[in-house]
């Protein structure tokens, strides 16, 4: 999402942290992309917002934050790959180009912590009335691009308390380079379990052994490398500050009707 610089002014970044795996340091980890992964190099991330609705003192939700962030390392733990970057793979040829995920200690996911003045839960999530898109895009963290020879980031998170009635907005952004969605589904799932102090029920770690992808046809890598669509081609539906979004909500008998007229 595009953000406005005209609304910047009620956003108030308060910290930003790097959120490493807990525990021991991992060793460094290289993570080749194959030939599937390859059309999202230039694709828009994925960008969700989650909005909870707090009735605590502040003490709570600043322990809230604290709670995010201890179980966001807990999950980058079992899903460490979104803790390195992607970058192109060192020593290949222009001709021969290759892309990997890189991990090494020390790597991290950026936690930016926020609050946003006159931002009413009721109407940035409800569906009384449409909102624009520049109000819901300073909710959502960018991931930074690769510099030099620093890869592009995989991950980013945005906690932003809503005043003045302190409720919460989670802003994650995942580069679809990494992850399919229930791979990010996947991991916020595990998060969520960590920071509920259900570390029995945590998922076990996603299959990421890359020897199981075969190249059907010799070459392929390197024709989907040679015809990689552009960041405006991935970009299906372009979002500018002054649209608007609208949500519908659906009843479990709305949902049911659904389903069955496409059972039929």
């Amino acid at each position: 999402m595009a953000q406005n610089s005209s609304s910047s002014s009620c956003l108030r970044v308060l910290d930003t942290a790097v959120v490493t795996p807990s525990g021991p340091p991992l060793p460094p980890s290289s993570l080749p992309l194959t030939f599937l992964d390859l059309q999202w190099i230039h694709s828009p991330p994925v960008e969700r917002i989650f909005f909870y609705r707090l009735t605590s003192t502040r003490d709570a939700t600043d322990h809230l934050i604290s709670d995010l962030k201890r179980s966001l390392s807990t999950a980058l733990r079992i899903f460490f790959p979104l803790a390195g970057h992607l970058r192109v793979t060192p020593g290949c040829t222009i001709a021969a180009t290759r892309h990997d995920i890189f991990y090494e200690p020390g790597d991290g996911v950026t936690f930016t912590l926020a609050e946003y003045d006159g931002a009413d839960l009721g109407d940035l999530a409800s569906d009384h009335q449409p909102r624009q898109v520049a109000e819901l895009a300073l909710l959502v963290p960018r991931l930074h691009p690769a510099v030099g020879n620093d890869g592009a980031a995989l991950l980013a998170v945005q906690a932003t308390v809503l005043q003045p009635r302190g409720d919460l907005a989670l802003g994650v952004t995942v580069h679809h380079a990494a992850c399919d969605g229930a791979g990010s589904t996947g991991f916020l799932h595990t998060w969520a379990a960590a920071c509920a102090g259900a570390e029995e029920s945590l998922q076990p770690p996603p299959v990421i052994d890359r020897t199981l992808v075969v190249e059907p046809v010799q070459g392929l890598y390197d024709h989907y490398t040679r015809n990689l669509p552009s960041t405006d081609e991935m970009e299906f539906v372009k979002m500018s500050p002054d649209q608007l979004l609208a949500t519908f909500t659906l009843s479990g008998e709305q949902l049911q009707r659904v389903k069955d007229a496409v059972a039929d």
